[in-house]
């Protein structure tokens, strides 16, 4: 369980908002802006993780998983409303709320090259207010994710602490120590 869903929380309603009525090319460049506002962690692992799901999708004669279906499957995961969780919404409205999560991700899938490409760059009012420009995330980072012991180095977190298992009995050690 993570605290917070990789799209996060504060961004449900910017990606929300970004599947209105809108052109395909105004749409690219706000969730294209909307991405860039992620955290770094997240958006390494975000792209990463639709990557891989795009070229998963290219099997899908195999596998029966095209992007819909990935994104119908993923997108509960991903991205989720903190205010809509706390409510518990039931029937019609759950099922919109589904429906927007996965034609969220869909558009992510399906535009995963473009989206997370150096050479797309966009400078929408979110990200020219906040930062004066585009920003590039993709460039900043060595181009592999850190294992879980190399991440714990570099924040200097210690490993955790791991307690001794307690010896399993098997059914035929007790049935032998009962004969004895």
């Amino acid at each position: 369980e993570l605290p917070n869903p990789l799209l996060t929380y504060q961004l449900y309603d910017k990606f929300a908002d970004c599947m209105g009525a809108m052109t395909e090319d105004e749409r690219m460049v706000k969730v294209h802006d909307v991405v860039q506002q992620l955290p770094p962690p997240h958006y390494r692992t975000l792209e990463f993780l639709m990557k891989h799901l795009s070229r998963l999708a290219t099997h899908s004669t195999e596998t029966n998983m095209h992007i819909k279906n990935l994104a119908i499957v993923w997108a509960p995961n991903l991205l989720r409303s903190k205010e809509i969780e706390s409510v518990g919404l039931s029937g019609t409205d759950a099922f919109k709320e589904v429906r927007i999560q996965s034609v969220v991700v869909e558009f992510l899938l399906s535009n995963v090259d473009i989206l997370f490409s150096d050479s797309f760059t966009s400078v929408g009012k979110s990200n020219a207010a906040a930062d004066g420009g585009v920003r590039k995330i993709s460039g900043q980072w060595e181009g592999r994710l850190l294992s879980l012991d190399e991440a714990r180095i570099k924040t200097k977190q210690p490993p955790p602490v791991c307690l001794p298992r307690p010896r399993l009995t098997s059914q035929l050690s007790i049935i032998e120590a009962t004969e004895d």
